[in-house]
């Protein structure tokens, strides 16, 4: 019984014994470097290389048919006849189906490189809110704004005691200082089409502006289809209306933003009547033809040609009818201030103009008309009737090159011709002068 139960077991182990063991290599045929990860198999049996590329298989006998397979690599199936191996691999390419990768300004890489102190608002912070471009910017630390009245009204920036003079004012970089001088009017930029607000302070910043400079972002366009509309109400019979669209058609994408902005500005405040130490003849007044109404329009539209090119055309256009009420004891009743502004942008962007070289051109027009009518010559010196018109054209060109991963040179220039050009219909002449002006910058 013994010697059964020993022969039953020799007969069970045989088979293990026979099996023989396979020790290779595997390489890329290509460069002849070893290969991790490729699988063997043979029948039930498999196994897989490591990082030197070599392998350990047990196989009944040999010869034997063994399939080879790694993802990138050419499958291969081959018969092995030695004990030792020697596989080579070449190498088979994934095809993709197009991928397309979206990504935004990095604003804060942007930023840390300018050489002053930056501070930037993002839509996300008054979206939904009813407030103007003033009233955002008056929250920053060092930034002072003068109004002359209310909704609407004339406003300018001082950063850190600058004039308004002394500080640029950017719309999607271009320049909206006018070549006679005098700051710019922050209640004929409507919040509506802002997505972002960057304001430097002090010299060296992104422009030329010995106080600070402010750019204003438009909206960025978007793929997706979409259309919002927004609406408000309140004191003096102020009213607003905002409808804002965007959306895609094959390599085009668009935007459209129209609002719509109002207000009596009717409030009440007591009038000393020019006697400041006299109390006896004060009144309460209510603010007369302080009325204003304005209307904008902000149209992008964008193009791609090709993956790494793209072709943008911006138009803006703003319109706005207001009354200069004149002081406080002496209010007017008829003059009027009317102001068209309207900026065109035309740009074209290669992402890929040379090895690690992009450049962005663009042409742009803007044409600011204002007319002042005081045909009854309530404010100001006699009676007026005179329009003023600032025109400017130029070119722009920004280039980047990386030549290695931490060093960036950057090539701007920019070139624009501004004429302004005063008329009275009314008097002889006109209080202010013709002018024109080339600046050339970097």
């Amino acid at each position: 019984m013994y010697l059964l139960c020993l022969i039953v077991i020799i007969l069970g182990v045989a088979p293990v014994f026979s099996e023989t063991v396979v020790s290779g290599r595997i390489v890329e045929a290509e460069s002849d470097l070893p290969l991790d990860g490729v699988r063997l198999s043979a029948g039930s049996q498999a196994t897989t290389t490591d990082p030197h590329g070599r392998f350990l298989l047990s196989v009944p006998e040999l010869p034997i048919r063994v399939q080879v397979t790694r993802l990138g690599y050419t499958d291969t199936t081959l018969v092995i006849r030695d004990t030792a191996p020697s596989i080579k691999l070449r190498t088979q390419p994934i095809p993709l189906l197009e991928v397309r990768i979206t990504d935004t300004t990095s604003v804060s890489t942007a930023i840390a490189r300018l050489p002053s102190f930056t501070t930037v608002v993002e839509r996300a912070s008054f979206e939904g809110q009813t407030h103007s471009l003033p009233s955002i910017l008056d929250r920053s630390t060092g930034i002072q704004i003068q109004s002359m009245g209310g909704s609407g009204s004339f406003s300018t920036i001082s950063v850190r005691g600058s004039s308004s003079e002394q500080v640029e004012v950017y719309l999607d970089d271009i320049l909206l200082n006018a070549a006679v001088g005098g700051g710019v009017n922050l209640g004929n930029l409507p919040l509506a089409n802002v997505s972002r607000i960057e304001v430097s302070r002090g010299a060296g910043a992104v422009g030329n502006g010995l106080g600070g400079t402010v750019t204003l972002r438009t909206r960025d366009l978007k793929e997706e289809n979409r259309t919002d509309i927004s609406s408000s109400w309140g004191s003096f019979d102020t009213r607003g209306l905002t409808v804002f669209s965007s959306g895609a058609s094959g390599k085009a994408r668009y935007l459209t933003v129209l609002d719509y902005a109002s207000s009596d500005n009717n409030f009440g405040f007591l009038d000393n009547n020019g006697t400041e130490y006299n109390l006896t003849d004060d009144v309460a007044e209510d603010r007369e033809n302080n009325d204003v109404a304005s209307g904008s329009l902000l149209a992008k539209a964008s193009v791609a040609l090709g993956s790494q090119r793209h072709l943008s055309l911006s138009q803006t256009v703003f319109v706005k009818q207001q009354g200069i009420p004149g002081i406080s004891n002496n209010q007017s009743r008829s003059a009027r201030l009317n102001t068209t502004h309207l900026t065109t942008e035309l740009s074209f962007e290669d992402r890929a103009l040379a090895a690690r070289t992009s450049t962005r051109q663009s042409i742009y027009f803007s044409r600011l008309r204002e007319t002042f009518l005081d045909t009854a010559g309530e404010v100001g010196v006699g009676r007026q009737n005179n329009a003023y018109v600032t025109k400017t054209l130029g070119h722009r060109s920004r280039t980047k090159t990386t030549p290695s991963d931490r060093v960036l040179f950057t090539l701007n220039s920019d070139i624009r011709r501004e004429t302004y050009d005063p008329t009275a219909h009314i008097q002889l002449i006109t209080p202010l002068f013709a002018s024109r002006r080339w600046t050339l910058g970097s």
